[in-house]
């Protein structure tokens, strides 16, 4: 799966930056989150909507838990930021119960909505959001956001690992091999 990353990207594209760095940190968290769509571009639609078991998640869930971390907890908090769809934040919520109900771990292979492509959207629509904040945001609230952001890009490192893990898993359960 790794040989469809961007050959543009280099080990030094993953040095974390200064969370008071704008540009750096809005370079970094671009390479960091184009990498999970790297990895789940040599999956199928129906691919990233599978759940093999119950501790195992769909592509597609990463893809949006991730993005809703940055929403839920760089965003709204520091921003102007609505919620992109207010059931985004129950459905790609996971363990952190002081942060309210989520969606039942062993049923995420039933969020057939949203679509593949609308988790795609909603992950444009905040990365934009983000970007825009790390570039217009006062001195003091860079210094809120900025390390929440890097916080945020650990966790998207770790789903990345859980998206290649998850895959060869489903692959692993079916009858036919992925082409």
């Amino acid at each position: 799966m790794t040989s469809n990353l961007p050959c543009a990207l280099r080990s030094a594209d993953f040095l974390v930056p200064c969370a008071t760095d704008r540009v750096a940190l809005a370079k970094y968290f671009v390479n960091v989150r184009a990498v999970s769509l790297a990895l789940a571009t040599s999956l199928s639609t129906e691919d990233q909507g599978a759940q093999s078991e119950p501790e195992a998640n769909p592509t597609k869930w990463h893809l949006a838990h991730t993005t809703r971390f940055f929403e839920a907890v760089v965003l709204m908090p520091y921003t102007s930021c609505v919620p992109f769809d207010p059931s985004y934040l129950l459905f790609f919520k996971s363990y952190y119960e002081s942060l309210g109900r989520r969606h039942p771990e062993a049923q995420r292979r039933l969020l057939t909505r949203p679509s593949l492509s609308e988790v795609h959207r909603y992950r444009e629509h905040i990365d934009a959001a983000v970007l825009k904040a790390l570039d217009k945001v006062d001195w003091d609230t860079l210094k809120s956001i900025g390390p929440l952001i890097i916080l945020g890009l650990q966790l998207e490192q770790q789903h990345q690992e859980r998206i290649a893990t998850d895959a060869l898993l489903v692959f692993s359960c079916k009858p036919l091999p992925p082409t």
